[in-house]
């Protein structure tokens, strides 16, 4: 009995963490919804709301944070790649819509689109 006690214990406690975990889990799926069903948007917890000041700081090639269409990317990653001339670092920090929309045209236009969406951070203020 002695050696089974623990075991018992442990096999208690983690059912437990589960149990609740399971709970949380549901909770949090449900405020979620509510909230996407309240304003009609997807809920993202990760957008958050990006100043044109914050972005003016990201304006260096080891650092380049780019606005396009009202939505701020984190382009740091994709320069690091060197798959795209080196140009791409003056849209480090600016609104860069306008050069963005001149460089890709329709039919690159909708790849360079997918390709940046891997990048998005948030939303502009």
């Amino acid at each position: 009995m002695k050696k089974a006690f623990p075991i018992l214990l442990i096999s208690m406690l983690t059912f437990t963490f589960f149990i609740s975990g399971c709970a949380k889990s549901e909770n949090s799926l449900e405020e979620k919804t509510t909230n996407a069903d309240d304003t009609n948007q997807e809920v993202k917890p990760e957008e958050k709301s990006i100043n044109q000041e914050e972005l003016a700081k990201h304006n260096k090639k080891e650092d380049c944070w780019t606005l396009v269409d009202g939505k701020v990317y984190d382009i740091t990653p994709f320069i690091a790649l060197e798959k795209h001339k080196p140009t791409i670092v003056k849209a480090c920090g600016i609104d860069a819509t306008d050069i963005f929309n001149q460089k890709h045209t329709e039919e690159k236009g909708e790849n360079a689109k997918n390709t940046i969406s891997d990048y998005y951070i948030g939303v502009i203020q």
